[in-house]
């Protein structure tokens, strides 16, 4: 991630929030159907995926839905400036346990971000930890394959 770096923002977003047991999703004016959309999905999905791993989600996690895809680029928050990284469109950004989406029209296309995204919190706790330090210290042990991670992400 680079500092000093920002994209041009066209809109100034006011942001609302529902709050879950499990999970908060923030929407902007006009998003309220898909935040909702992203809360029934990942009500159905989080069990699920627990279930596969044989692992509980140890923090709460925050989906921040955009409206549209234009609108998820405005946003500076996992920005990369590489050639490779700057075209993020069809990518679920994700920092931590806040999950970035946005809504491409398509409840199967949401459905896929919501569940990859689950899964990889969930991986990133059982290899990395949740703490900092744990973080740290995990990342220099474990080595594991990009092709493996996100393949069993997909999977």
């Amino acid at each position: 991630m680079n500092f000093g770096k920002n994209r041009v923002q066209y809109s100034e977003f006011e942001w609302l929030y529902y709050r879950y047991e499990k999970f908060d999703t923030y929407f902007y004016l006009g998003g309220n159907e898909n935040a909702i959309q992203v809360a029934k999905l990942a009500n159905k999905n989080i069990p699920e995926v627990e279930r596969f791993f044989d692992n509980k989600i140890s923090q709460r996690l925050i989906f921040v839905v955009y409206n549209s895809l234009s609108d998820f680029r405005q946003s500076n928050i996992g920005l990369n400036t590489g050639d490779a990284n700057y075209n993020i469109g069809g990518v679920t950004r994700i920092v931590d346990n806040i999950v970035f989406l946005y809504v491409e029209g398509d409840t199967y296309q949401m459905e896929k971000q919501v569940r990859a995204a689950i899964a990889e919190v969930i991986l990133n706790e059982m290899l990395y930890g949740t703490e900092l330090a744990n973080k740290v210290a995990n990342n220099t042990l474990i080595s594991v394959p990009d092709w493996y991670f996100y393949g069993l992400i997909s999977y």
